[in-house]
Formats: structure tokens, sequence, C-alpha cells
């Protein structure tokens, strides 16, 4: 698709959450998701995050399909964690739930996130723990790579300044935060051996 602009707001987004993406994918990064507990970890940690993400919605707009794709992992999620015999999160809000959502942003952040359960799923699926390899639900959850150039041919047409720009960046950080703060707490088991008890460090 033609780009319409030298700089456009796809641009701006990946200038300012670049601290943010990479926080969050060394935090999903430090999981051992080929153990039982390093999955189980995961798991919470997409629920609270999508959770949250649910909770951030607006009557104000129309339902998109970002929303229904926040529902539909949730869903998946929560199916594989009663197989493992774990209890959710439950009514958990993470700060930045608050208020609604620019959809846009959440849009963007959850096509992105489909293309990264790739890289997850390959890991996983090299567990030697069958109940680990069984529990599937989210990490084979359909990806459809043509979403995510959506996302970004539409962000590609779009100014990088003005009020609309302004509140999908702030928002898209939001996201961000709100991932970052569903993975902020790891049990030491459940991180790969070379972190071990390495903190998770909150960038600014």
């Amino acid at each position: 698709m033609q780009r319409t602009t030298d700089y456009s707001l796809k641009d701006r987004i990946d200038a300012e959450t670049f601290i943010d993406r990479g926080a969050v994918r060394e935090a999903f990064n430090q999981f051992d998701i080929t153990t039982r507990d390093g999955y189980l970890g995961i798991l919470t940690a997409h629920e609270r995050a999508l959770h949250s993400l649910a909770l951030a919605r607006t009557s104000s707009r129309l339902r998109t399909a970002a929303d229904a794709d926040v529902d539909h992992l949730l869903a998946r999620i929560r199916a594989d964690l009663t197989c493992l015999g774990q209890v959710g999160w439950g009514d958990v809000a993470l700060p930045g739930s608050e208020t609604p959502l620019n959809g846009t942003a959440l849009e963007y952040v959850q096509a992105g996130s489909r293309r990264g359960l790739r890289a997850l799923r390959q890991v996983w699926s090299g567990s030697a723990d069958e109940a680990v390899r069984s529990t599937s639900r989210f990490l084979t959850s359909t990806h459809n790579p043509a979403r995510w150039r959506s996302i970004c041919d539409h962000l590609d047409r779009c100014p990088a300044t003005g009020a609309d720009a302004n509140g999908v960046v702030a928002d898209t950080r939001r996201i961000f935060s709100i991932y970052r703060a569903a993975l902020a707490w790891r049990a030491p088991r459940q991180l790969h051996p070379d972190v071990a008890d390495a903190p998770f460090a909150m960038a600014s």
C-alpha cells in the first residue's frame, strides 16, 4: 500500500514504543515455557493482561475485531489453565484498565502479539512435558498474517501528529504497560536457567 506521508503514525508508534516493546519481549523471553511452571507463568500473564484489556472498553465505539480477539484468546487461555488445574486471576484488573482504549491502538498491539505467538509456539513444541504439549488452545489459535499488514498499512497512511495520533500513541503505550505489569511477577522456577532469579526491570 502506498504511503501518504514521509513520517507516518506507524513510524511514530514504532519510535515512541521502542522501549516498551523491548521490555515486554524481554519479559516474555525469560519464561521457560518448556516446563509446567514456566508455561503456567506465560498463560497467567496473558490472562491478566487480556482480562484488563477486556475491561478497558467503551460503549461509545463499535465493537472491533481486536475486541473479539481479546475475548477469543482469553477464553482459550482459561480453558488451558483449567486443563492444567490452575485457577486464573478472575476479576483482577491491572493499572491502565480504568478508562476506554483506542481501537486502533488495541488492534496494533493485538495483531503484533499474534505474530509473536509463533515464536512462543516453536519453543513450547519442544517441551518434554506431555501436559504442557497437550494444553495448546492458546498457542495454536489461528494467526492471520494479513491482519498485521492491514493495520500497518492503515497507520502508514495516517499523519503522525494531531489529537487523533496522540491518542493512538498514548493508548498503545498504555497497552504495553498493561502487558508489562502482567509480566512483572515471576517465580524463580518459571524462568530460563540462564536468567535464574533476575528481576524484571521495568523500563521508564
